[in-house]
């Protein structure tokens, strides 16, 4: 088993379509949930999402440093960022990252790291910053 991050930028909270986020930004989602949808698909029809989300994915898929995978999101977005900004004023933002760390593997520790620059656009955006940290093993 391989360590890993995943990370990505939701907004949430809008009771528009999401699709209206990607026809504002210009930017294609890794992802979108719509309120009422369940959460599992066939599962329990009771458990759905109470709110629209619209998420974009890191690119930074091989590091193991949660900072690139930031950058990586704020790279994806700099055009916009004005337009980002705005939203994140109005609706609930957040990065949300997960380290899965294997502790059989013999791969570096991801390092979780955040620097100023990266502190003060998450700031300027108002978003939260959601970080799960997992510690599994990889014996089956």
């Amino acid at each position: 088993m391989f360590n890993k991050i995943s990370v990505y930028l939701t907004i949430s909270g809008f009771d528009f379509e999401p699709e209206e986020i990607t026809a504002l930004l210009g930017i294609i989602p890794s992802k979108i949930r719509k309120k009422g949808q369940p959460i599992i698909p066939k599962g329990n029809p009771n458990y759905q999402y109470k709110d629209n989300h619209w998420s974009l994915k890191s690119l930074s898929d091989d590091s193991l440093d949660l900072a690139k995978h930031i950058e990586s999101i704020f790279e994806q977005v700099k055009e916009k960022w004005h337009l980002l900004v705005d939203l994140g004023n109005q609706y609930y933002t957040e990065i949300e990252c997960a380290i899965y760390i294997y502790n059989d593997s013999e791969q570096p520790i991801p390092i979780i790291h955040l620097d100023k620059e990266i502190t003060q656009k998450l700031a300027e955006l108002n978003a939260e910053l959601d970080i799960d940290l997992y510690v599994l093993s990889g014996k089956t």
